[in-house]
């Protein structure tokens, strides 16, 4: 296979267990094809573990260039215990990307079979790996469920409508205050 294959994931690192974190993450960053990128409580044990392992691990905090950093990717890595609507995925879609996400919460709302890949079990590092070596060996693949991805976002996830829905919410709040 010529060249990398560039995922990432972000979010914020605040697992109970900081030598858990990342877990299913670990086979993709000893091959370098991950690049994980986030904030939290955790962040410096999250360093030092990748210290440690010498793993290639990026932790940025918050970014206002986030469509140019997942620009360069080909795939967005969401492994998560819970989760309600992740908007970090919806940008990651509507950026063109393939999606491997935890099947928990609002996850398979979003990431559905012809968008990304879900994945049933955190803990289960070889569905993660197979998952992303499918990805990284079948680049046609992985730009159809990108390019779906971004269809799927524009048709049922547009921009306008989802600050509408939450302003009629903030509204309805405020009134019910008043």
């Amino acid at each position: 296979m010529a060249g990398r294959f560039h995922g990432a994931h972000r979010g914020r690192q605040r697992h109970p267990n900081p030598h858990r974190f990342g877990t299913p993450l670990e086979a993709a960053l000893r091959k370098g094809a991950v690049r994980p990128r986030g904030d939290g409580p955790l962040r410096p044990q999250v360093e030092a573990i990748a210290r440690d392992e010498n793993l290639p691990l990026q932790c940025l905090s918050f970014r206002a260039d986030v469509p140019l950093l997942l620009a360069g990717l080909d795939a967005y890595v969401h492994p998560s215990r819970y989760e309600s609507f992740c908007l970090s995925v919806l940008e990651a879609m509507a950026a063109g990307l393939p999606v491997i996400a935890s099947k928990v919460g609002g996850l398979p709302e979003l990431v559905t079979p012809t968008t990304g890949i879900l994945i049933d079990a955190l803990d289960n590092l070889d569905a993660w790996d197979d998952a992303l070596q499918a990805l990284w060996c079948d680049r046609e693949r992985a730009q159809a469920l990108g390019e779906a991805a971004r269809r799927r976002v524009a048709e049922h996830f547009p921009w306008h409508r989802f600050a509408d829905e939450h302003a009629a919410v903030y509204e309805k709040v405020v009134a019910a205050w008043q």
